[in-house]
């Protein structure tokens, strides 16, 4: 490299330090928001279990390792590809890994809103073979009762 080129590299290095330290401060607030929305929304409730049946999709996800293995994995996603697009002194890294890692961010809240919240089978719905207004079906599927 000539001095020229190092010296036509350097404001280039500095916006894109300035972009990384932006991406991380942006990853860190989205997954403070995503993780505090998932907790109190979709997965939230009495002692730490879902407004949920816990035998229900929802139920079953907000009590699996996915959504904390997410917001993980996302933070370090974005991490990873700020240290890469610092050290190759690329934008594209630096796009690429934070976009991937909002999506693993804010995938909890999505899929924990989404997803249903009470037995396929239950009484109200319009499959039920059990009567609306039976007890049946809470006796013989207590992990279905919704709150």
């Amino acid at each position: 490299m000539s001095a020229e080129e190092v010296h036509q590299s350097a404001p280039r290095r500095r916006w894109l330090v300035l972009g990384t330290a932006l991406a991380l401060v942006l990853a860190l607030v989205v997954t403070y928001i995503s993780l505090a929305f998932t907790l109190l929304v979709p997965c939230g409730g009495d002692g730490g279990s879902p407004y949920a049946a816990p035998a229900s999709p929802a139920g079953r996800y907000c009590e699996s390792p996915l959504p904390p293995a997410s917001f993980i994995v996302g933070v370090l996603v974005a991490i990873g590809g700020s240290v890469v697009a610092v050290v190759r002194r690329r934008w594209r890294p630096l796009t690429l890994f934070t976009v991937a890692g909002l999506a693993l961010v804010l995938s909890p809240p999505v899929l924990g809103s989404l997803l249903p919240d009470r037995c396929g089978d239950d009484p109200t719905s319009e499959e039920s073979v059990y009567p609306p207004d039976s007890d049946e079906y809470y006796r013989e599927k207590p992990d279905c009762a919704h709150y």
